[in-house]
């Protein structure tokens, strides 16, 4: 008993010790600061817009899905998206557009026929001090920004919400310095499931929202002790690339954890199953979390976040919150 005792205490102090690969300064959580493209108020006075780029699916969703259903019966974590190497630049993509009041907006409209909703994933994200960039739906019912300097200011790989449908919009507005920005699209995230569960703007699936017999929700009666810490649960998507290179989206869900300094980094704790090693995915370099037993079922309402690997092995946490 002693030496099993010890032996979880070592688990448990590793796994605290490791929270850290979760965490990301503030200062890096994704800002995004309202507002609504400028060619919103000429919509009605612009040429018609030019045809998508489009994005090549080269593959049945079907048979991702049964693949998937089989993975998570072992254990695996739901995987929402799969990735499709793009190599989109503002630099050889787009169109510089003149409005009617003659300022110019760069527009780049893409389009992957199919998918419920799109990922981008940066290989560089850089917006100059005074720039705006935004992402909307095709309908434009669903817009993302402005994404401005404050957003990511050191640059580098980056992630944006999931937009709905199957196709996105992203128009930039440039800085008054004329500083050039850099906006590198590496993958485009190919949503075919689950993500109902985190976007009310996509159509509920049959069987979204049915739990397992231990998860009972935390709205009920049998919750009411635990109405303080619902607020910390988030849900969270994973960028995984396997062996062979291949990148996707895995959603999971974890809980916010405060610090001894409460200075309010946002540090996750999730399950090891979030993250592990399945048929030879290589997990971000977040696997080693305190493993929990907690069985709960989220609200639609929960915040969300984005979370994928840096060249350096560091996590980027991009948080959505929903009112």
């Amino acid at each position: 008993m002693k030496k099993q005792y010890s032996k979880f205490l070592r688990i448990l102090i590793t796994g605290m010790l490791c929270i850290g690969y979760f965490s990301i300064s503030s200062s890096l959580a994704q800002i995004s600061e309202g507002g609504l493209p400028p060619s919103f108020q000429f919509a009605g006075s612009l040429r018609s817009e030019k045809l998508a780029e489009q994005v090549p699916v080269n593959f049945s969703v079907e048979d991702l899905k049964a693949v998937d259903a089989w993975r998570v019966s072992q254990g695996a974590p739901l995987r929402v998206a799969k990735s499709i190497p793009t190599s989109f630049d503002i630099a050889n993509s787009g169109d510089w557009i003149s409005l009617p009041d003659g300022s110019q907006v760069w527009q780049l409209h893409l389009q992957a026929k199919g998918a419920i909703a799109l990922i981008l994933y940066y290989s560089d994200f850089y917006i100059p001090k005074g720039a705006q960039l935004y992402l909307y739906n095709a309908a434009k019912t669903q817009v993302l920004g402005a994404y401005t300097h404050r957003t990511h200011p050191k640059n580098g790989p980056f992630a944006t919400q999931a937009v709905a449908g199957d196709e996105v919009i992203l128009e930039y507005v440039p800085a008054p310095s004329g500083e050039t920005p850099r906006l590198r699209i590496r993958e485009v995230g190919y949503g075919y499931n689950h993500l109902e569960a985190i976007m009310p703007e996509v159509q509920e699936a049959p069987g979204a929202g049915f739990s397992e017999a231990c998860e009972v929700n935390i709205n009920c009666e049998e919750g009411a002790d635990w109405q303080e810490q619902k607020k910390g649960v988030i849900q969270m998507i994973q960028y995984i690339r396997n062996k062979e290179g291949e990148g996707g989206s895995y959603i999971c869900t974890a809980s916010l954890v405060n610090n001894t300094a409460r200075d309010k980094k946002p540090y996750v704790l999730s399950a090891f199953h979030c993250s592990q090693d399945m048929l030879g995915e290589q997990p971000l370099p977040l696997s080693k979390t305190v493993p929990t037993d907690c069985c709960c079922c989220l609200t639609t309402r929960s915040p969300t976040i984005i979370m994928y690997s840096l060249t350096d092995g560091i996590v980027q946490i991009c948080f959505h919150s929903r009112a």
